[in-house]
């Protein structure tokens, strides 16, 4: 019977091998939570929150622009003629942003006087919606 006398390999100092399974599984429930998590609104507990100091205004949303296929326009949610639309987006705070969705069918004859009037009512930013040529 012979019996080894070799050493057992050493592990060098400092070595964090066994380490990144733990670390792996760590950063993979900590994206597991993020996307799985709820954000929720705080409920009202009954306190009076301070004033703000800061006279800075909040962001307005976007004004959502529909115009159908048949020419059909309407503001978020509401029929609205064309040559009714510079006075309606009067009431808007100057500068708001504007998401225009218009269908593809519609030609630039139409969306022509809906820009114009976009752009008497002071309303220079606009997102035009558009899909994927890949997208169904």
């Amino acid at each position: 019977m012979s019996a080894s006398l070799a050493a057992p390999p050493r592990r060098t100092r400092g070595s964090d091998a066994p380490l990144i399974p733990l670390i792996n599984i760590v950063f993979l429930l900590l994206v597991f939570f993020m996307v799985a998590g709820q954000i929720a609104p705080t409920r009202d507990l009954g306190v009076e929150p301070p004033a703000s100091q800061s006279r800075a205004p909040l962001p307005t949303a976007p004004l959502r622009l529909v115009l159908r296929r048949n020419g059909a326009l309407s503001l978020d949610g509401h029929a609205v003629a064309t040559a009714n639309l510079a006075m309606t987006l009067g009431a808007a705070p100057r500068g708001a942003p504007v998401a225009l969705a218009a269908d593809h069918d519609v030609r630039a004859g139409t969306l022509a006087p809906v820009l114009t009037a976009l752009r008497a009512a002071g309303l220079a930013e606009v997102t035009l919606y558009t899909r994927r040529a890949d997208a169904p």
